[in-house]
């Protein structure tokens, strides 16, 4: 007919639309997974943290003694490279977080 318009939608009824479609509802795994997965990302810069204070080497100088030794809160190791390897790789680790 003379003035007749066309749906684009292609509904025989123009009064008629289609409901939106419903997000998604997420599984109780998933629910279970995305807490666990906060907990472990607000709990890893803090252990990192406390690692890197405990091998961060500190000047320490003993009574009798004029120069100042190497030591730090958790006895990692002696040979100075080797810690500094340690610090580099948790520094880096906490880094990318």
């Amino acid at each position: 007919m003379v003035g007749e318009t066309i749906d684009p939608t292609g509904a025989k009824d123009p009064g008629h639309r289609e409901a939106a479609p419903l997000p998604p509802v997420p599984l109780k795994g998933s629910r279970r997974l995305e807490y666990w997965l906060g907990i472990y990302l607000l709990l890893l810069p803090v252990l990192l943290t406390v690692l890197l204070v405990a091998i961060w080497p500190s000047p320490f100088t003993p009574a009798g003694k004029s120069a100042a030794e190497l030591r730090s809160l958790w006895n990692f190791t002696d040979q100075v490279e080797v810690r500094l390897l340690a610090i580099v790789l948790v520094a880096g680790a906490l880094a990318v977080r």
